[in-house]
């Protein structure tokens, strides 16, 4: 397909509908959009903090029925990323990179088994503890100290799959 460029007559209509505004009109336009923005953070931290508590349900539901769990999974996914665009968005840089550590581990796993479930527990107890005690930045070091600490717990149980997997079963055994 080759795109054509609009006619010049096109873009001068559409540039007569656009208002030009000064520099200092619209610093104050982007200073009333900054205020505006503020003003919604409490309520994005009550929605998050909503919608982190339907993903405790949700993984509760499926420690419950750990080998049929991919309902409940796909659900946490869904609302978990949506929370993590949520946080980035509104500049709770620390809720969106725990968010996004859980949606790595969580892609492509289908069912998750007790081990799995804890490491999914454990992200959405952080993210539910840094709302809640307002680690939501991300230059805070008990924030680092949450993110290391989930790393480490995701490489051990990738690390104990990977040694009751088959092929590490049978290198054990010769």
């Amino acid at each position: 397909m080759n795109a054509q460029a609009p006619s010049p007559a096109h873009l001068g209509r559409l540039a007569d509908k656009v208002r030009m505004v000064s520099d200092k009109q619209a610093a104050k336009l982007v200073d009333a959009a900054e205020t505006a923005v503020d003003g919604l953070k409490d309520e994005v931290l009550d929605t998050l903090a909503r919608e982190i508590g339907r993903m405790e349900i949700l993984v509760e539901a499926a420690t419950n029925k750990p080998r049929d769990n991919a309902a409940e999974l796909r659900w946490l996914y869904e609302i978990l990323f949506d929370a993590k665009a949520l946080a980035g968005t509104f500049n709770y840089p620390l809720i969106s990179e725990i968010g996004e550590s859980l949606r790595r581990f969580l892609k492509g796993i289908q069912i998750a088994g007790p081990s799995r479930l804890a490491i999914v527990e454990h992200h959405v107890h952080a993210m539910s503890a840094a709302i809640r005690d307002g680690h939501t930045g991300n230059d805070d070091p008990i924030g680092h100290a949450i993110l290391e600490s989930l790393d480490e717990a995701k490489k051990i149980v990738r690390g104990a799959a990977a040694l009751n997997s088959p092929i590490m079963r049978l290198v054990a055994e010769n």
